[in-house]
């Protein structure tokens, strides 16, 4: 019977953000498609200009997504048309820095419209920390299995056996996320921006490994 030990290696890494994302969605609705399309279009151009005037280009504005839908509404069980609905996700990517970010969501307040929702949220690079991620799992999971080895009074043989996925990366924000509802809302925080503490990106990672055991 073949003898091994298995054992999974586990590894953490803290890192600062690096980048500030605010997401939020542009709009345009009319009874007419052309005239939902283009105020859609001119929402969209004074978000460039709140974007412009923070800093930043307008490279640093990503489309996530666009859709255009018919909207109906229902009056005595009877459903009628409601006009158009067009609909464009935007994320604003930029480097840390608060204080553009505090520009950025004046700006945007300046312009939005009542009841406008606007995420903020932060990313690190998981490049970066990938190679030293595994190299960490690798290193505490030998250092375990030494321990059992020891214990058990075997001393370990040759690696069998080394797994690792990429999905098997996990990174967790800690909660370091804002979200804003209405105007108001926008311009009254905005100021605030400059001064938070944004907690630190947590990525975790793990890998199997198994060793034979030599008496």
């Amino acid at each position: 019977m073949e003898r091994i030990i298995r054992i999974t290696g586990q590894s953490q890494i803290s890192v600062k953000p690096e980048k500030i994302c605010v997401s939020l969605g542009v709009t345009g609705k009319s009874s007419d498609y052309l005239k939902a399309v283009e105020i859609a279009n001119n929402e969209m151009e004074l978000l460039k200009k709140a974007v412009l005037e923070a800093g930043l280009k307008q490279d640093n504005i990503l489309t996530r997504n666009y859709n255009i839908s018919e909207e109906y509404k229902y009056l005595a069980n009877e459903k009628k048309f409601d006009g158009f609905k067009v609909e464009q996700g935007v994320v604003i990517k930029f480097n840390f820095d608060k204080n553009i970010l505090s520009k950025l969501i004046s700006n945007i307040s300046s312009n939005t419209k009542e009841g406008a929702k606007l995420r903020v949220y932060f990313e690190a690079d998981e490049k970066k920390v990938q190679e030293r991620l595994l190299e960490e799992a690798v290193e505490n999971a030998k250092k375990d299995a030494e321990i059992l080895a020891k214990a058990s009074g075997v001393k370990l043989g040759k690696i069998k056996l080394i797994n690792h996925s990429f999905n098997r990366i996990d990174v967790r924000y800690k909660g370091s996320e804002m979200n804003f509802e209405g105007a108001r809302m926008l311009k009254m925080s905005s100021n605030a921006l400059s001064e938070i503490n944004v907690e630190n990106i947590i990525f975790d990672a793990s890998v199997d490994m198994e060793w034979e055991i030599d008496d």
